[in-house]
Order: C-alpha cells, then structure tokens, then sequence
C-alpha cells in the first residue's frame, strides 16, 4: 500500500512538472529564435511562478499577432503603441490564478515578442 501511494504520488509529481513544462514553453512562437527569458518564483504565502522571454521571428507581423492571439484566446489588443501591440488576459479557475501578456512589435530586424505567462496557487480564497 505504501509502494503505490509513493507511485501514485511520483506518477502525481510528473505530470505536474510536465505540465509546467509545456504551460511555460508555449510562448515560444514555432520557428522563433529565443533572445532571453528568466523565472521569477515565490514561496511565501501564495506558490507564484512567472515567465519572462523574449523572441525574434521575420514572419509577417499579422502571423505573428494571429498566432499569439489564437493560441492563447487573448483576442483583440488590449492597447497598440507605435509598432507594438500588447494582448493580455487573466483567467482564474478555483484558487490558481493564470496570465498571459505578449506585446509583438515590428523592429528593422523582424518581429519581436515579449511573453509574459504566470501561474499562481492562493493558499486561500481570494
């Protein structure tokens, strides 16, 4: 019995990390080059985990922005500067809070995106 709640609970731990995994990589635009990224985590009160990366890509820059927008349901910009458009949503499911922020912007070079995604776990209802 103790074997197989310590398998269930490994098997538990796995999918977790894989989940993570994927949740955090899914920013990365097919084909892109990564220019940088970082993590930021916090254990005090709430488990908080966020990832920032940053891209550079020569598809066109609607591709780009319909790509983003499709596959992270962030629908119409949340604000346009220049030639940079910004697409943000929150969504908050039991006590895990999820975000995603990507602003997409035409530089000489190409396209660059700058991806934000955040996970975090309240330790007690909002």
């Amino acid at each position: 019995a103790v074997v197989a709640v310590g398998a269930l609970l490994a098997l538990a731990l796995a999918i977790g990390a894989g989940w993570l995994y994927n949740q955090f990589n899914a920013g990365s635009y097919p084909g892109s080059v990564r220019m940088a990224g970082h993590n930021l985590y916090d254990t005090r009160g709430s488990l908080y985990f966020r990832r920032d990366t940053a891209y550079r890509t020569n598809d066109n820059f609607t591709q780009v922005y319909d790509w983003y927008s499709q596959t992270f349901h962030l629908g119409p910009e949340a604000r346009a500067a220049s030639a940079c458009i910004t697409m943000e949503r929150a969504v908050t499911w039991w006590r895990v809070e999820r975000y995603t922020g990507v602003t997409v912007c035409d530089t000489p070079n190409g396209r660059m995106m700058y991806v934000q995604r955040s996970i975090m776990l309240r330790r007690s209802a909002p």
